[in-house]
C-alpha cells in the first residue's frame, strides 16, 4: 500500500556523472530525499540543479525555494552528495538520445 506522501514512480535516472555534466549546461529537474521530524519515511522534493564556475572553482547545487539539498565544490563531492540524498533526475528531451533509463 502506498503512503499518501510518497511521490508516484517516474522514469528517472541516477547516473550522477551524467547529472553533473548536464548541470554544467542547463538546470535539470531533480527529485531529492529529505527527512522531517515525526515522519518515518523520507520525504521527497522536486528541485533543480544549479552550477557556477569562477576561474578554477566549481559549485554544484540542488535546491528549491531557498532550500539547499546539495552543495558541492567538486564533481566528486557532488556525486557523493547525490548518492547520499538519493537524487533522481529527469533527462531533458533534447538530451535523451543515447541515454538508457533505469
Amino acid at each position: 500500500m502506498n503512503h499518501p506522501l510518497e511521490i508516484a514512480p517516474y522514469q528517472t535516472l541516477k547516473d550522477y556523472a551524467l547529472l553533473a555534466k548536464l548541470a554544467k549546461e542547463q538546470s535539470i529537474i531533480c527529485i531529492v530525499d529529505y527527512a522531517c521530524r515525526g515522519i518515518e519515511l523520507p520525504l521527497r522534493d522536486v528541485s533543480q540543479t544549479g552550477y557556477q564556475k569562477y576561474k578554477h572553482n566549481e559549485h554544484f547545487q540542488i535546491g528549491v525555494r531557498g532550500m539547499g539539498y546539495v552543495n558541492a565544490f567538486s564533481e566528486k563531492d557532488f556525486i557523493a552528495c547525490c548518492e547520499m540524498k538519493n537524487v533522481e533526475f529527469i533527462v531533458p528531451m533534447d538530451k535523451l538520445e543515447g541515454v538508457e533509463n533505469e
